[in-house]
C-alpha cells in the first residue's frame, strides 16, 4: 500500500467498520463476510464461528 503512496494508518474507517460489523455479528444481528485477520481471536475465544465462502456457495 506505501507503495501505492497510502499510509495504512491513514485508512483506519475500514478497521472501525470491521470491527462493527465483528461485533454486530458475535452480538447476534447476522451474518457477514469479514477477513480472517479481523475474526481470528473471536473465533479463538469461541464467540464468532466461521464458514468458507466456497463451501457456502457450492450449498445453494
Amino acid at each position: 500500500m506505501r507503495a501505492l503512496g497510502v499510509d495504512p494508518p491513514e485508512i483506519d474507517i475500514a478497521l472501525v467498520l470491521n470491527e462493527s460489523a465483528r461485533t454486530a455479528v458475535e452480538a447476534g444481528a447476522g451474518v457477514t463476510v469479514l477477513s480472517s485477520l479481523v475474526v481470528a481471536p473471536a473465533i479463538k475465544a469461541g464467540s464468532l464461528y466461521a464458514r468458507a465462502i466456497a463451501r457456502l456457495l457450492r450449498a445453494a
